[in-house]
């Protein structure tokens, strides 16, 4: 079986979807646009992404799961309170946090499709220290052998994907030779700033084999590519807002999902990647779609017409992280507000009786969880 990468440069190959692919995948891309449309109107007292928050968070440890990290979601939601403790909740935190920031940078032009922007992401991924993070775990030596930011580009390195230890022969996949990562990463940028708002259905079907099968850095390729690709739907123009968080379907169709990713790169047949791509996103699509009017529905039930900004805070805090440390919660509203510690723990505990969030340590937003976990 061939292992080698054997795909000519994005702009130089052509793929074919069929009139019924293109027109299903625009139908669901027609869903997004209606819910967004839905929340729009819907005269929110918060921001559409605080509804989508949920989702991130998943997005982040499924990605995550997927190259083989330790975790699962609720540990990742015990972070946001107990701070940053192993390896594990390091990476997927540095990865939900490049997620959140690189949804605003795209968006307001900061960040654009460029190794130089490649670059910059790849260091924020690998951030020692985690703003607005307790860091009982100190990553500075997994950071000097990762060297963040720092393109593979030397030959006479290994350049496969396998098991650590191993020799070549025992590779999944043989890369694309580090001397012509530049020009391959060149290319597929100017592809898909070429095609910025003009809703390409190629470009964003072939983005995500040339990434992986030019793995630019030493770590963390899976991450940032699954990352960069649901930035790409919005850049592309299939949607306003990121909405749509495909690692899950690939988390859960594991063996499909590199079976098929692995045939495209070394076969540059296109067909049965299509195949798998247009439905991992109908998947997703309808999975989204689903979870946020539910969430919608939920947020909009909820009178606030009686709420004081401390009350919206938490209402929103409890939204965006379902699992809760009362203490900590409240220290920092003060920490960071200044809110009195007796109008804050009102407020929680009048916030977490009307959502029917459980108590304990922590508190569960359980109506939430269910959502998410659905």
């Amino acid at each position: 079986m061939n292992k080698n990468v054997k795909l000519n440069l994005m702009s130089k190959t052509k793929i074919n979807i069929s009139d019924s692919q293109l027109g299903f995948l625009f139908d669901k891309f027609q869903k997004i646009s209606y819910l967004e449309s839905k929340i729009e109107n819907a005269n929110l007292l918060i921001s559409p992404n605080v509804l989508v928050m949920g989702l991130l968070e998943r997005e982040g440890v499924d990605s995550s799961i997927i190259e083989g990290t330790q975790t699962n979601h609720d540990e990742m939601y015990y972070d946001v309170s107990e701070g940053i403790r192993d390896v594990y909740s390091w990476e997927v935190r540095n990865l939900i946090n490049l997620y959140k920031n690189s949804f605003r940078d795209f968006k307001d032009g900061i960040l654009d499709y460029s190794i130089d922007d490649l670059k910059a992401l790849h260091r924020k991924l690998f951030s020692r220290n985690i703003e607005g993070y307790m860091n009982m775990f100190d990553p500075i030596e997994i950071i000097k052998k990762i060297k963040p930011g720092k393109l593979l580009e030397d030959d006479s390195k290994p350049n496969w994907i396998g098991p650590r230890g191993k020799s070549i022969e025992s590779a999944s996949l043989i890369l694309i030779k580090p001397s012509e990562k530049k020009k391959y990463l060149e290319d597929i940028f100017e592809e898909i700033r070429n095609n910025k708002n003009k809703r390409s259905i190629a470009t964003l079907i072939k983005f995500h084999p040339f990434f992986e099968a030019i793995h630019p850095f030493s770590d963390g390729n899976g991450r940032l590519g699954r990352m960069l690709l649901v930035n790409l739907m919005s850049y592309l123009g299939f949607s306003k807002y990121n909405w749509i968080f495909i690692s899950d379907y690939w988390k859960q169709n594991k063996d499909e999902y590199i079976k098929e990713l692995r045939k495209v790169q070394t076969t540059n047949k296109w067909n049965d990647w299509i195949y798998f791509f247009v439905g991992s996103l109908s998947e997703t699509v309808d999975i989204s779609y689903r979870k946020l009017n539910m969430i919608l529905d939920m947020y909009k039930k909820i009178d606030k017409s009686r709420f004081s900004d401390v009350d919206k805070r938490i209402l929103r805090y409890f939204f965006q992280y379902p699992i809760l440390n009362r203490k900590k919660t409240i220290d920092g509203l003060k920490n960071k507000y200044k809110v009195p510690n007796t109008t804050a723990y009102r407020s929680f505990e009048k916030i977490a009786k009307l959502i029917e969030a459980i108590s304990g340590e922590n508190y569960r937003f359980k109506k939430m969880l269910d959502i998410l976990s659905s």
